[in-house]
């Protein structure tokens, strides 16, 4: 991808569209070793905002897994 094609795009969904995992990607692993683990949602939830993830895709991912 070029620059100038890369110019609309934010980093994130440069990365997705080069092959990369997606920050709600990388979360929904997180959740689910974190429960699998024994960890709490809440934990999780704290863990993920103090690491600095977005609190949309946390909710996203947190509601996703738990519905798995």
């Amino acid at each position: 991808i070029g620059a100038r094609e890369a110019a609309g795009h934010s980093e994130q969904e440069l990365f997705t569209e080069l092959g990369g995992y997606s920050e709600l990607d990388e979360i929904k692993s997180i959740v689910e070793v974190g429960l699998q683990h024994g960890d709490s949602a809440k934990q999780i939830r704290e863990s993920l905002l103090a690491s600095g993830y977005s609190k949309q895709n946390i909710e996203k991912a947190l509601g996703s897994v738990k519905l798995s």
